[in-house]
Order: C-alpha cells, then structure tokens, then sequence
C-alpha cells in the first residue's frame, strides 16, 4: 500500500499526540486473560485479497 507523509497540523490538536512514538503490543492482553489470536493478522488478509484497495 502506498504511504505518504502528512504535515502534523493537519490533525489539529492532536497533531501532539499523533507526534509522540507510541509502540503497542499485545502482551499484556495475552497476559492478562490468557488470550492467543486465532484469526489471520491484518497483513495476512491483504494478502489474501480479503480487504479491497
């Protein structure tokens, strides 16, 4: 997919927000309720061709 930069204030106040290197995971989700993903991840499905472009 193509990806483009956008200027930050093109999101107004949360420019901020947007600007901060915010990492995610999903450990404490598996952690917490014993959780494990069953389903195909997001790339796996544009893969497939299960998401139009």
């Amino acid at each position: 997919m193509p990806v483009e930069t956008v200027p930050a204030e093109n999101f107004g106040f949360l420019s901020q927000v947007f600007a901060i290197d915010q990492s995610s995971s999903s450990a404490l989700t598996r952690e917490r309720f014993d959780w494990e993903p069953t389903h195909p991840s997001l790339l796996q499905d544009l893969e497939a061709g299960s998401y139009p472009f």
